[in-house]
């Protein structure tokens, strides 16, 4: 005889918005993770001096691209991030060229409120920077009068985007607090605080909770004119501007590793090439800390 299935009663069948609500749950936290959106630590009494005392010893965060460790947090009043760069060669680009950190409200990748520090090098102070290092300048009266130092001591930076004044400002008694150091292991640490109140609100409540952002870091490359263009043109049937790995782009498109310089292959082709550096970096999407 075959036995009668039993109908669910409604002691053991799921009710509709009971799954409906679990489909929810799972629909926004699934977002989360597939959208690349990290959820900031909350951390407060952080001092801007250039030492990670406060932050985790390693930095777990890291960017291929631009061989930096990193990390993000955020209290009530203020955005923090920290970052080390250890390779030599992004250290240089950001010490000649300056570095960039951008921040979008709306969570876009799209430079909206920046800040500009360390500024990039005065051509003069670039010259004398290459002889410093072993680099034959294009302008032989230049003497070295600088080394790779003394822009950690910088007393300006660039705000764009503000609330607050913008444009170049002295570092002493801005709002936006920022600290460049070198280490003893010759890394470099950069430490940065943001007030929110200086271009988004006083204070973070329960409302922000969802509110995404957008962060970038982008070290800058140089910047090249209509003439030095020319010049690295004319070489490139020398080596000047060839390589296996593509150049200015790097092989993807878009902003170049640390490795992806342009560099050249064959004598002064390969000086003139050296001139030209793409801008690197990389963004991240954030939900910020509700405490």
């Amino acid at each position: 005889m075959i036995p009668l299935r039993k109908h669910s009663t409604s002691k053991n069948r799921p009710n509709m918005s009971n799954k409906f609500y679990i489909f929810l749950l799972l629909f926004v936290f699934s977002g989360v993770v597939y959208a690349g959106v990290e959820i900031l630590p909350y951390k407060s009494n952080v001092v801007i001096d250039g030492v990670n005392n406060e932050w985790d010893a390693h930095l777990p965060k890291f960017d291929k691209r631009t061989s930096i460790n990193y990390s993000i947090a955020n209290d009530e009043r203020n955005l923090f991030i920290i970052m080390r760069i250890t390779n030599e060669n992004i250290q240089k680009q950001a010490i000649q060229n300056g570095l960039e950190v951008w921040i979008n409200k709306q969570g876009k990748n799209k430079k909206v409120t920046g800040i500009t520090f360390p500024l990039p090098m005065k051509k003069e102070m670039k010259k004398a920077n290459a002889m410093l290092s072993g680099q034959k300048p294009t302008d032989q009266k230049q003497q070295p009068v600088i080394n790779m130092e003394m822009p950690l001591l910088s007393n300006e930076l660039i705000l764009k985007g503000f609330l607050i004044d913008n444009g170049i400002q002295p570092t002493k008694n801005c709002p936006v607090k920022v600290s460049l150091t070198k280490d003893q292991s010759n890394c470099l640490t950069y430490e940065l605080a943001i007030p929110f109140n200086t271009f988004y609100k006083e204070k973070l409540d329960q409302s922000d909770a969802n509110v995404k952002f957008s962060i970038g870091i982008v070290v800058k490359g140089e910047e090249t004119t209509k003439e030095k263009e020319k010049e690295i043109s004319s070489m490139n049937g020398m080596g000047g501007m060839g390589g296996p790995r593509g150049g200015m782009g790097g092989p993807g498109g878009g902003m170049g590793g640390p490795d992806d310089r342009g560099m050249g292959t064959g004598g002064q082709g390969q000086m003139n090439a050296n001139l030209v550096v793409s801008d690197i970096g990389f963004w991240i999407k954030t939900l910020l800390a509700i405490k």
